[in-house]
């Protein structure tokens, strides 16, 4: 949880390699002559059509785990405060059973405080700001 805003990146997929321009003036080419077709003799055949929808589906990025990386943490901290509910409700070990609640709880903090933090330290800023400036005024 604490490790995962700095951590993320280095589990990230490359972004994809961008295309070369021999591909896309090849591309933009080959558009202009099924337009010029098109509109000689009537609309684009079926076979035009189903090609465009493949190759418009196999661009769509696909998501990676990564994304659901704060989901992931946040249920295993509600993980471990179940566990640690758990064992208090059959009277285990006081100490043992709060420290699974007190990390999970924590780990599902975490990932909004990091948010918190930046929205104080950006606030801190402007009344700082403005606080120096209402002297020039």
């Amino acid at each position: 949880s604490v490790t995962s805003p700095w951590i993320i990146d280095q589990y990230k997929p490359p972004p994809p390699e961008p295309t070369p321009i021999s591909e896309v003036v090849a591309k933009k080419a080959d558009d202009l002559k099924k337009s010029f077709v098109a509109s000689l003799f009537g609309s684009e055949s079926e076979v035009d059509t189903i090609e465009e929808t493949e190759q418009a589906n196999s661009q769509v990025p696909k998501e990676h785990w990564t994304d659901y990386l704060s989901l992931i943490v946040i249920v295993i901290g509600l993980g471990g405060m179940l566990v640690g509910l758990i064992g208090l409700l059959q009277k285990e070990n006081v100490y043992i059973c709060g420290t699974a609640l007190l990390f999970g709880a924590c780990a599902i903090i975490f990932q909004y405080a990091l948010i918190a933090f930046v929205v104080f330290v950006a606030l801190f800023v402007l009344v700082v700001f403005f606080s120096l400036t209402a002297d020039v005024f």
